[in-house]
């Protein structure tokens, strides 16, 4: 008989270990709703998981006991209604179509506009505060976002574009 947890864990990079995936018809599975996949594992039995890999989390777990009660405290992340949607990836044949800077938008009356995209240290930054504050990294939410605000001259004009987007 296996007595595992039923857990897969990850990390971002940042200090910030994840729970990826939970195991059907684990103990982990008879959890939820109070552990989801997404959540971040900030504590086990009172010693910090912050700053840790993935590895040394799962580590800590492996040596509890078998049949041991212990406690983790979890970070939920903040959910939203789009955390069905699968992160995209252009096909081969596509991105030979196009050069190695540009990519294409739909736009909402149906055209289609090829742009260059910017430059990719920004991309880059923007992702590296998508990691520190939320534990992932979205090129096209970063590219959308560096859209939206590198026509603004000032705050005023960041303000009124992000009260446009409500």
């Amino acid at each position: 008989m296996l007595l595992a947890l039923g857990l897969t864990i990850t990390d971002n990079g940042a200090g910030k270990a994840f729970i990826k995936r939970i195991v059907p018809g684990t103990i982990t599975s008879k959890a939820k709703p109070a552990l989801q996949v997404g959540d971040f594992i900030e504590k086990i039995n009172d010693e910090s998981m912050v700053g840790r890999k993935h590895f040394d989390v799962a580590r800590h777990l492996r040596v509890l006991p078998i049949g041991s009660t212990f406690t983790m405290r979890l970070v939920e992340p903040k959910r939203t209604g789009f955390n069905f949607i699968a992160s995209y990836s252009m096909p081969k044949r596509m991105r030979s179509i196009l050069g190695t800077n540009e990519t294409i938008r739909f736009k909402a009356d149906g055209t289609v506009v090829v742009q260059e995209m910017p430059n990719a240290l920004i991309i880059n930054k923007i992702n590296d505060i998508f990691d520190s504050y939320f534990g992932f990294h979205d090129n096209e939410l970063a590219q959308t976002i560096w859209e939206m605000i590198s026509s603004c001259k000032n705050f005023n004009d960041l303000k009124n574009i992000l009260m446009e987007v409500k």
